[in-house]
């Protein structure tokens, strides 16, 4: 079993600030190029990255009373879920972070202040919220202290070629590296490791980073339910790495939704095998294969959007896949909480235009607005029900205790 990249779904240089892509993150949707941050990815080398040189691609533990387990309770009416988007970002990460579940989650008291902070040359790292639903671990990552000439995830392109590198002002953060009980995410095997993004904020004295972990590949042995994390971040300008500990526990209820839809569209097979959600995160489980021998369309190229009953797509937060022996990719699509609890949900599946027709692969073509030109494969729509009262209960919070 191998890993892939997705690399052909960057945008041009240019057109948005690029999060470089960890090795499992596999993004199908184009919704999520806005939002990535301008990091390169750990442990970055010939051996990780196939894409432009010249684009970057995709201290001690909290008292228990920090850990992050708390439990809230209170309804998130409709009403409310929409007014979170225009709720004012004083005082919370979480709340300029344009994510919709992570709102929620601080409003729903799933979020909590581990307390740790590190100071280094006169400049303080810390992790003022946390926020573990079982589908993705989310830290909001806060400097401060001196004056300093950019933000926290600033860094520029300079050269060309093989004269390409990136330059970072002093007090960005230029690599960064997680440790789960101890064990460093980049000695993990591939199918093995969590995702780890780093994704820019409204204020530049603040990230978030998420750590994903593949749900199809165990992924409860890798990220469980109560682990001890740390963070280390290398800052340009400050020899001595700011290493932050904290403990984890998941602090969300879920549902699962079994699923075994299939569609085949010219010499593709598409499978949604599963639907998950929490109060603050929405995954779908999907397995694309070749059915043929002489298909039109690239599996590789495909991209998965959802959209909601009501016609509205679902922001996208990560993706992560794999290929497998029998040449299979499962891949499991993070997408953001429903703004609304549906009946029914839409898995619908495109193909983008390419910069180069003829090539088929490099560069995407772009609209006047600089979004990805895609087409979509209907034949591949797949629309499925949902248990709408057990998804109202768990977005109201009667229970939410993890079952």
């Amino acid at each position: 079993m191998t890993t892939f990249k997705w690399e052909q779904e960057l945008r041009q240089e240019g057109q948005a600030r690029l999060q470089p892509v960890p090795e499992l993150i596999r993004t199908r949707q184009d919704g999520v190029y806005a939002s990535l941050a301008d990091l390169p990815a750990p442990g970055a080398g010939p051996r990780r990255r196939q894409t432009r040189k010249a684009i970057a691609r995709t201290a001690g533990a909290a008292a228990a009373a920090a850990i992050i387990g708390l439990m809230g309770s209170a309804y998130v009416s409709p009403v409310m879920a929409k007014s979170l988007k225009e709720w004012p970002v004083a005082g919370s990460i979480f709340k300029m972070a344009g994510d919709l579940g992570l709102q929620t989650a601080d409003v729903r008291g799933l979020v909590a202040d581990p307390g740790v902070k590190v100071t280094h040359d006169g400049i303080t790292l810390g992790i003022p919220q946390v926020m573990y639903d079982g589908i993705r671990l989310s830290l909001a990552v806060q400097r401060e202290g001196r004056e300093l000439p950019g933000g926290l995830s600033e860094f520029k392109h300079t050269g060309e070629g093989e004269d390409a590198k990136l330059v970072y002002p002093v007090g960005s953060i230029k690599d960064f590296e997680m440790f789960i009980n101890g064990t460093p995410l980049r000695e993990m095997e591939p199918e093995q490791r969590p995702s780890m993004v780093g994704k820019s904020s409204s204020d530049p004295n603040s990230m978030l980073f998420e750590l994903t972990s593949f749900s199809n590949q165990n992924a409860e042995a890798w990220m469980p339910d109560r682990f001890n994390l740390t963070a280390k971040f290398t800052m340009e300008g400050v020899a001595e790495p700011f290493v932050l500990e904290l403990p984890v526990e998941k602090n969300a209820a879920r549902l699962i939704l079994p699923a075994t839809e299939e569609r085949t569209a010219d010499g593709v097979k598409l499978t949604l095998e599963q639907l998950k959600f929490t109060p603050v995160s929405t995954a779908v489980m999907v397995r694309i294969e070749q059915a043929g021998s002489s298909g039109k369309l690239d599996p590789g190229n495909l991209m998965q959007e959802l959209w909601d009953d009501q016609g509205r797509p679902v922001q996208f937060v990560s993706g992560l896949g794999l290929y497998e022996a029998d040449g299979s990719n499962p891949t499991e699509l993070i997408f953001d909480r429903l703004e609304d609890v549906p009946k029914e949900l839409i898995l619908k599946t495109f193909v983008p235009e390419f910069k180069d027709k003829d090539k088929g692969s490099g560069l995407f073509a772009l609209d006047s607005q600089g979004n990805v030109i895609k087409h979509e494969i209907e034949a591949l729509r797949i629309t499925v029900p949902v248990d709408y009262d057990g998804l109202k209960k768990l977005y109201e919070g009667d229970s939410l205790k993890t079952p």
